[in-house]
């Protein structure tokens, strides 16, 4: 016992705070015997007997205290310890015969006795009566078990929080065992279990961000009010309410219907160093399911479109049979033969190959057209039709859309050239169909940006009661239309700057873009992001066109920042219209859960609650799925925040409760820009930050 108190008064430090390094030159490693096993020694000796008189645990407490401060690093080298702090508890335990939890509630406690008191480590002379030590200690050993287990798992909870290589993780993992006196398979198995739970929080995260942007995008309706003129507008949208369709659907096959009948000269100067303009294009479509109206939405600006085409056609019939009683007579008369009639203008067609729009367009150099498929799979399955799949038909076309000339050379026929290209294309598809096209196409990347090319509206199933209402005092719809696509028509061709104010909204608009392009994680919307910011100056052209031709007055020359303004909102829309297609169908095409979320808890909103047996009975997709595992996707939904359920077993459902009045369905969200009131004046500004947000 002498030779040890001499050994411990050895290593006993003097700290003095003008000095932080210990009096005298002697280091602790000096001493044969390791200062820090006679330390743990026998403090867990005295705490588990008593022994020891007060003076002496003093001092132990204060060499162990100093001892814990330099493991950790508040005393500079030469006095820091080498023992890592896990084998001190290791160590602790073995001397004392307590069990590791035990053994480390008891060093914490002297430890946090000491660490109570100020530097310098000399004036730490008091502490706890060993008796309140042994209390603790019996009280940690009481409920060690369950302090061990919650121990473990925050030791494996740190483990994740950090990034290590396989072979340090592996360590860890073998020294937890060896701390907790667990197998190590044990601890392993424990660490990938939360392993899986933190990952599937992360993932229950991102599919509550996910579905509330799919939420507030397809809950998202704006009215053709916002776009056009109030006359139009309203007229627009009264006709969507009585066929049961969305007016942007008709909206958008109107803008272009009005770029096909655009003159051709016609364009709007963006950039005059880049040389870039935007001209009068612009290729829709309307995706919805069957049944949803999507041909009653196309069909009321396409009638129009086929009324002029057959008023042309009767013109051109008239002038064919003049021209050939004419040219009988100069013949009779041995006279000159009379000038041709003018040719045929194509308004519009259904003939989609390379060679037919070649045709068309070589025949109208200046002047466009509309390609216009009810079901636009029509389009893509024609191309290439008749040369068994070899032929390039689809690369013209899509470089028709950038107003690129084209060229067609015919076997013993004279080429078809057109010195540029000015058709647009609308057309309708089904969801399921659209996916099919995307995929034949090359898959959801879209590395042509054949699809990118495209301005859709994704419309869903509306209600269509009957309505005694009659609109026709005021005219057909169709009519007004007819009427607006010929004002347009006879507009002269110009070239149209953007104001000042105009050119930098839509400057801040651009930049904003094209950071988004450079951003985005997806092929797809890199194309999208890289074609809207050209579309969205079309867009603002065919704005100005079609107002000029509402007011019944020719264009101004110079395009508005309110013009631009509502460009920018409607090539918002788009983008968002792109967003909920590949939420939902490129989701499900990959696998992604998020899109069977979404469609269940879609179908839940519409029926009030749903069962598992309710879904299998609607289609055969929905067979695919075991009852046990959509009951876990109503679970899901249900920690997402969307509907609770109710009963167990078979009679589980998914309840879909109304959200109280005033509430939002979706959980918090930045609230989204306000679009453009044409009758209040524009309310829709968009800074830079809130671009490139």
């Amino acid at each position: 016992m002498k030779i040890l108190s001499q050994n411990l008064g050895a290593v006993t430090p003097q700290f003095d705070r003008s000095n932080p390094c210990p009096a005298g030159n002697t280091a602790p490693v000096a001493i044969a015997i390791d200062p820090l096993d006679l330390l743990l020694g026998w403090l867990a000796r005295a705490v588990k007997t008593g022994a020891g008189d007060s003076g002496t645990l003093e001092k132990l407490a204060a060499s162990l205290t100093y001892a814990e401060a330099a493991l950790l690093g508040a005393v500079p080298p030469p006095w820091r310890w080498t023992t890592p702090p896990i084998e001190i508890y290791e160590k602790f335990a073995q001397a004392s015969g307590y069990a590791l939890d035990s053994a480390r509630a008891a060093w914490r406690e002297i430890s946090a006795f000491a660490l109570e008191r100020p530097y310098p480590y000399s004036r730490l002379l008091a502490i706890r009566p060993i008796s309140e030590i042994q209390a603790a200690v019996e009280r940690q050993r009481l409920g060690a078990k369950d302090q061990s287990d919650q121990t473990l798992i925050d030791e494996l909870q740190n483990l994740l929080n950090q990034d290590l290589r396989p072979s340090d993780l592996t360590g860890e993992i073998l020294s937890i065992a060896r701390r907790q006196n667990c197998a190590a398979a044990g601890v392993w198995q424990l660490y990938r279990t939360l392993e899986s739970e933190s990952d599937s929080d992360a993932n229950l995260d991102r599919n509550r961000r996910q579905l509330d942007e799919l939420e507030e995008i397809a809950t998202t309706d704006p009215s053709a009010c916002n776009f056009i003129d109030p006359r139009i507008g309203n007229r627009i949208t009264r006709y969507a309410e009585l066929v049961g369709v969305s007016s942007m659907a008709i909206f958008v096959t109107l803008l272009s219907a009005v770029a096909s009948v655009a003159p051709g000269a016609s364009r709007l100067e963006l950039h005059r160093e880049r040389e870039l303009y935007a001209r009068p294009v612009l290729w829709s479509m309307v995706v919805a399911r069957s049944g949803a109206g999507k041909s009653p939405a196309q069909s009321v600006v396409t009638k129009a479109l086929y009324l002029m085409q057959s008023e042309e056609w009767d013109r051109y019939q008239t002038d064919l049979a003049a021209h050939k009683a004419d040219e009988a007579r100069a013949k009779t008369a041995k006279a000159e033969p009379p000038e041709p009639p003018p040719p045929l203008h194509h308004y519009l067609t259904t003939d989609a190959t390379a060679e037919a729009i070649a045709r068309i367009q070589a025949g109208q150099q200046d002047a466009g057209f509309l390609i216009h498929h009810d079901e636009i799979s029509a389009l893509f399955n024609s191309q290439n039709a008749y040369r068994a799949g070899r032929g390039s038909d689809r690369e013209k076309l899509l470089s028709g859309r950038d107003g690129l000339p084209l060229k067609v050379d015919r076997a013993g026929k004279d080429p078809l050239y057109a010195k540029a290209c000015r058709y647009s294309i609308t057309g309708t598809t089904q969801l399921e169909t659209l996916a099919e096209l995307v995929s034949r196409g090359g898959g959801w990347n879209d590395n042509s940006g054949q699809f990118a090319r495209f301005s859709p509206v994704v419309m869903s199933p509306r209600p269509c009661p009957w309505d005694t209402g009659d609109i026709r005092e005021e005219g057909s719809l169709s009519g007004l239309i007819g009427l607006l696509l010929k004002a347009v028509e006879r507009q002269p061709g110009a070239t149209y700057t953007l104001s000042h104010e105009a050119a930098q909204q839509y400057g801040a608009w651009w930049d904003a873009c094209d950071s988004d392009r450079l951003h985005h994680p997806q092929p797809a919307f890199q194309s999208i992001y890289s074609k809207a910011k050209v579309q969205a100056g079309e867009l603002a052209l065919l704005l100005h066109l079609l107002d000029a031709a509402i007011a019944g007055r020719p264009p101004e020359a110079w395009i508005s920042e309110e013009t631009v303004v509502r460009a920018i909102a409607l090539q918002d829309f788009f983008i968002n219209q792109w967003k909920l297609i590949h939420g939902t169908l490129a989701a499900a095409d990959r696998g992604e859960e998020i899109s069977t979320l979404h469609e269940i808890w879609a179908l839940a909103q519409k029926e009030g609650s749903i069962a598992p047996r309710d879904l299998q009975r609607l289609s055969s997709k929905w067979k695919k799925f075991s009852s046990d595992k959509l009951r876990d996707l109503f679970r899901r939904l249900e920690k997402l925040g969307r509907g609770r359920i109710e009963g167990q077993g078979r009679s589980l459902r998914l309840v879909a409760d109304p959200p109280p009045e005033g509430e939002s369905t979706t959980s918090a969200s930045p609230p989204t820009k306000p679009l453009p009131n044409l009758e209040t004046g524009s309310t829709y500004t968009r800074t830079t930050l809130e671009l490139i947000q």
